[in-house]
């Protein structure tokens, strides 16, 4: 019989892989809108036709998410709480936001036509971004209308976690508030897995997820690295994720 903490690992892991669903069909349908673009097509043509598709496909995509994850967020505080309770949408993604993403792309394609293979490689993460996103400010928006005021934490999905995020997701279910979870609400690269998970009472064991382990790397490190330059104040996050590679190489691999 499983354990309530495989329980809900395995809704996590379902909600995961529908979110990397809806991405990966975001990525094709953007990817076949750009192949009908006639070869020498002018970049700014090229430019206002990806705008005008992206704004279309990702309102879709980021909207399926925001609905998947609304009814994960109701079936999980269901389980808690006995009572109704409808999840807060994620708003869309504003449109200068696109537009601007888009046109700093084709900048740099403008600047150096050979750079396409990379320029659809930051379209693809962007566009996971951007879909993901939409389940992530569900949870962050529902967890603020909620009267039963949940605590919540970042949680690590998927097979693979960087460092950087296992960092953010140390803290564990510390966070109250939209403006205390700033640290969880930013930092997500493209292709991240990670979770906000909201957590009703007494927070819930779920399988694979031990932040006080991580977290108490996280200040090991952040120790020696204030010995080592011998001051605390303004040290980056990237700098004390560095020193976490350097001090547990086994732990924390390098990718890249």
């Amino acid at each position: 019989m499983a354990s309530r903490q495989d329980e809900i690992r395995s809704e996590l892991d379902k909600l995961v892989a529908s979110l990397n669903l809806l991405s990966e069909k975001a990525q094709d349908e953007v990817l076949a809108g750009m192949l009908k673009i006639p070869p020498g097509t002018p970049i700014n043509v090229t430019r206002d036709e990806l705008i005008k598709h992206l704004e279309k496909t990702l309102g879709k995509y980021r909207g399926g998410a925001a609905s998947l994850t609304a009814d994960w967020y109701e079936t999980l505080r269901r389980a808690v709480i006995d009572e109704d309770f409808s999840a807060t949408l994620a708003d869309d993604m504003p449109s200068e936001e696109i537009d601007a993403k888009v046109r700093w792309l084709m900048a740099r394609l403008n600047d150096n036509p050979d750079a396409l293979d990379s320029l659809t490689g930051d379209l693809s993460s962007f566009i996971d971004r951007v879909v993901k996103a939409g389940s992530r400010e569900t949870i962050i928006k529902s967890v603020k209308n909620d009267p039963s005021k949940p605590r919540f934490a970042r949680v690590p999905a998927g097979n693979e976690t960087c460092p950087f995020c296992r960092m953010l997701a140390s803290r564990g279910f510390v966070y109250t508030s939209e403006k205390a979870a700033a640290g969880i609400k930013r930092g997500y690269h493209g292709h991240c897995d990670c979770v906000i998970v909201p957590a009703w009472g007494k927070p819930p064991k779920i399988r694979g997820y031990k932040p006080d382990k991580d977290y108490k790397r996280y200040e090991a490190a952040r120790d020696a690295l204030e010995k080592e330059l011998g001051y605390s104040i303004g040290l980056k996050p990237v700098d004390i994720v560095g020193k976490m590679r350097e001090l547990y190489p086994d732990i924390y691999p390098r990718t890249n």
